[in-house]
């Protein structure tokens, strides 16, 4: 199980990683190993609460725990996920963002993230889809920018930690199956032997 769950982010996080500077010059493409701060950023779009359920029906309180960001690419926008501990940087970053775009300074606030370029999922994309409709742009315009994106972040030092477990989990499984398995493998039958009389009278097999 711990293979299966982190093969594919194991795989990409070994991957030569890309920065946002970069996004500015070329495509997102999902499976993309995206390391670096976020340069630009234009408003949040969604917000993510969790909290705990207990049996009897009761539930901790909702606390922020991440926040959707959009982020400019070559020509298209993508999305970023954003820590709750690093939304006030990247409000920051927002606001420099707009300053910017009307004549201002470079943005100089720092957000970094690390993570994997995925395609969102239907809530999400749903969300996407209706600010970039309140920001004027067309269906046709939406369509035509393809799958939309987002950088998801992982740990992956424990997304890496957790594979190789998995891995030598798995050998210590196949090493202790091919053990027992030879214990209980059924000896050959051995041919009866006829015991032979010697000249003393005694009987040897």
């Amino acid at each position: 199980m711990l293979i299966a769950m982190n093969a594919k982010i194991f795989v990409i996080s070994i991957k030569p990683s890309v920065d946002f500077e970069e996004l500015l010059e070329e495509d997102a493409k999902a499976g993309m190993h995206v390391k670096g701060n976020v340069c630009f950023a234009y408003d949040c779009f969604a917000e993510e609460s969790t909290w705990t359920e207990y049996s009897d029906g009761s539930r901790t309180a909702a606390e922020k725990s991440n926040y959707y960001y959009v982020v400019p690419g070559v020509e298209n926008f993508f999305a970023v996920e954003i820590r709750a501990d690093k939304s006030s940087a990247m409000d920051d970053l927002v606001d420099e963002t707009w300053e910017y775009l009307y004549g201002g300074k470079e943005p100089s606030s720092e957000v970094p993230v690390h993570g994997i370029m995925v395609k969102m999922d239907k809530e999400t994309e749903d969300l996407f889809v209706e600010y970039l409709v309140e920001a004027g742009f067309t269906e046709d315009e939406i369509d035509d920018m393809g799958d939309l994106l987002i950088v998801e972040q992982y740990s992956m030092g424990a997304v890496r930690v957790m594979f190789l477990i998995g891995v030598v989990l798995l050998a210590l499984g196949v090493f202790f199956f091919i053990r027992n398995y030879k214990k209980q493998e059924p000896k050959e039958p051995q041919q009866p032997q006829t015991p032979t009389n010697d000249d003393n009278g005694t009987y040897a097999f």
